[in-house]
């Protein structure tokens, strides 16, 4: 079961990759906060599929130490 949940994930993951990879360069060309702004999507999109096929779920913790 391991196997499959991982091999989905690696196919999703090119595909995400695929798709976000033409995205970030064409949001960059209304600026760099259109393409920050879709790079963060990308990540977001990316950690939710890592969490769907694999059951990978993170935590951050120290929030309060890091300067704004």
């Amino acid at each position: 079961m391991t196997t499959l949940r991982s091999a989905l994930f690696l196919l999703g993951s090119f595909l995400l990759i695929a798709v976000f990879g033409v995205l970030v360069p064409l949001a960059g060309l209304a600026g760099r906060r259109g393409a920050f702004a879709v790079a963060a999507f990308y990540a977001r999109r990316m950690l939710d599929w890592v969490e769907w096929t694999c059951g990978i779920r993170y935590e951050v913790q120290g929030w309060e130490n890091i300067p704004a």
